[in-house]
């Protein structure tokens, strides 16, 4: 799963032993501004029969757009 959602995640997620595990390979704060990389990384992953990415996005007033008590 891991070199799959490596391959899929255009080098913004990187699976390296020193690293313990796959990581972030960019700052916070630029890792932080790539949502459309990473939805597109779970779509991907899940076209390919992944199940090992699931991309959870918080939506400011959605809740609130859609009359939603979360």
């Amino acid at each position: 799963i891991r070199p799959a959602v490596e391959t899929h995640s255009g080098g913004l997620i990187v699976d390296r032993p020193a690293a313990a595990g796959p990581a972030p390979s960019l700052s916070s704060e630029e890792f932080a501004t790539k949502d459309s990389e990473l939805l597109a990384c779970d779509v991907e992953c899940r076209l390919a029969g992944i199940d090992g990415f699931y991309l959870e996005l918080d939506i400011p007033g959605l809740y609130d757009l859609i009359g939603h008590e979360g």
